[in-house]
């Protein structure tokens, strides 16, 4: 009997490290810049505020963030409360937060900013956990500690680093690895393009902490999240629909934005069958009176989706805005600055910057001219 529980052991042992060998994309000899590094690197504020300065269209962006992160700072700080099973709404809104408070204080210099994005950061990671066995949950709230970790890293204080390195590593990073919750590494839709995009982010903030971990993070997404990217060949379709398309999408594009950014490729992920044509697919599923074909779980009034821009600059395809075009003009202003936006307000200002350049938002006036 004995004997025989030897056996299983090994051949659990064994099986354990078949199940988690993986491809390595990142080698060991990898390297990456300093902070700020995820999306908006060091210094680039510079070409951002040109920008601002000559384009009616950045500037509007720009002043809408500022005042929101002003409405921000007068918020009680966001608290651990679920929704049924969920934690997901408490992260969504962290990641909004952060994002808004972390980009006003690098655009600004207002102490303020700075002051409520570390607050909102320690209050996080002070929560006994981010609910892993609804790992969505995990992946946007280890996304949004990392984002304000990286871009405030300069001004953030020795022992509020170490708490917020501390949270990344034990609520976001390592519970990825614990069987109980990461079926989501080989999911085949959306759950797998947000918590790979959402860990990543995480391993790419803390990598000089824990470098090993990192590396095999960030390895297993680049791998795996080609799964899901399967699904856009041939002709870029998303068998989910255009709301899910808006979700999945988002992160899988700020996914690919962030690694190539940090090392300098996207290890061909881009080039997949179908994903480059995906914006294709989004401007035809939109009727010319701005309503979506709204199969699957999809609503039929269509949305402003920034991650266009991110397409646009990949592909110069100047006709996949169209769509956006109209709906900026029709009520750009009011998606931006009503208080009680979603997710998409925060991908209106991230995905304005994410692409290599910084004239993507200006297409939105220009892009289908001609």
């Amino acid at each position: 009997m004995k004997a025989r529980i030897l056996v299983w052991l090994v051949a659990l042992f064994c099986c354990h490290n078949v199940l988690f060998a993986q491809k390595e994309f990142v080698n060991a000899s990898a390297r990456l810049s300093g902070h700020p590094r995820i999306l908006l690197q060091k210094g680039e504020e510079k070409a951002l505020k040109k920008v601002i300065m000559k384009d009616a269209v950045w500037k509007d962006i720009h002043q809408s963030l500022v005042d929101e992160a002003g409405e921000i700072v007068k918020l009680p700080l966001n608290e651990r409360i679920k929704t049924g099973r969920r934690l997901l709404s408490v992260s969504r809104e962290n990641l909004r937060r952060i994002f808004i408070l972390s980009y006003a204080y690098r655009m600004t210099g207002k102490n303020e900013f700075l002051k409520r994005a570390e607050s909102e950061m320690l209050k996080a990671a002070s929560f006994s956990d981010w609910n892993p066995s609804h790992f969505l949950d995990v992946g946007e709230m280890t996304m949004a500690l990392a984002i304000g970790y990286d871009w405030l890293y300069p001004q953030l204080s020795v022992q509020t680093k170490k708490e917020i390195e501390n949270a990344i590593v034990e609520k976001g990073l390592k519970p990825s690895f614990d069987e109980r919750y990461n079926w989501f590494v080989n999911a085949v839709h959306n759950w797998s393009q947000v918590c790979h995009a959402g860990v990543t982010y995480g391993a790419l903030a803390i990598w000089e902490k824990e470098p090993e971990l990192s590396r095999t993070v960030i390895n297993r997404a680049i791998d795996k999240i080609s799964i899901p990217m399967g699904h856009y060949a041939p002709d870029g379709a998303y068998p989910e629909g255009i709301g899910y398309w808006d979700y999945g999408t988002s992160f899988n594009a700020m996914f690919l934005s962030a690694i190539e950014k940090a090392f300098g490729t996207d290890y061909g992920l881009s080039e997949l069958p179908g994903f480059l044509k995906t914006g294709e697919y989004i401007l035809h599923a939109v009727t010319p009176n701005l309503k979506n074909f709204a199969y699957s779980d999809n609503g039929g009034t269509a949305f402003l989706a920034p991650t266009m821009f991110w397409f646009y600059d990949k592909t110069k395809d100047a006709s996949i805005l169209y769509n956006q075009v109209q709906l900026y003009k029709k009520d750009g202003q009011k998606r931006i600055k009503k208080k009680s936006f979603g997710s998409g307000h925060v991908d209106l200002g991230r995905f304005c910057f994410i692409g290599e350049s910084t004239e993507t938002c200006s297409a939105i006036m220009e892009g289908t001219r001609g």
